[in-house]
């Protein structure tokens, strides 16, 4: 897998995603590196995992969405034109599933991605 500020500047090409997590919201002052893919681990009970509206918001916030979001040619055959303010569950997925797929950690929850980073009170 690449580095992951090898990675964050390939996906730059279709997400850009931002280089550490901001911990408390995008004014906070903590923030935390995204973990290389080989210091994650997939948690036993990870189907049981939640996550806080907070951390949720973090994590779409340190991915920039929907900012930096663009429906690919198959979402728009699908879904029509992209209009700002009205983005769909289809577009978060594809956003997700998009850097998911360039950090290498598709195998993984975005909880469990968090534990990795060091965010607080994940799978706690």
């Amino acid at each position: 897998p690449l580095t992951v500020p090898a990675a964050l500047a390939c996906i730059g090409m279709r997400i850009q995603t931002k280089s550490v997590i901001r911990v408390g919201g995008p004014n906070s002052e903590q923030t935390l590196p995204w973990p290389s893919s080989t210091n994650v681990q997939q948690l036993d009970d990870h189907l049981l995992c939640g996550i806080t509206v907070d951390a949720a918001d973090d994590f779409l916030d340190a991915i920039n969405w929907p900012a930096s979001y663009e429906r690919s040619e198959s979402s728009v055959r699908r879904n029509g034109p992209l209009i700002r303010g009205q983005e769909i569950g289809y577009d978060l997925a594809d956003h997700i599933e998009a850097f998911l797929d360039a950090l290498g950690y598709c195998p993984f929850s975005i909880v469990e991605i968090l534990q990795a980073a060091g965010y607080p009170g994940v799978a706690e």
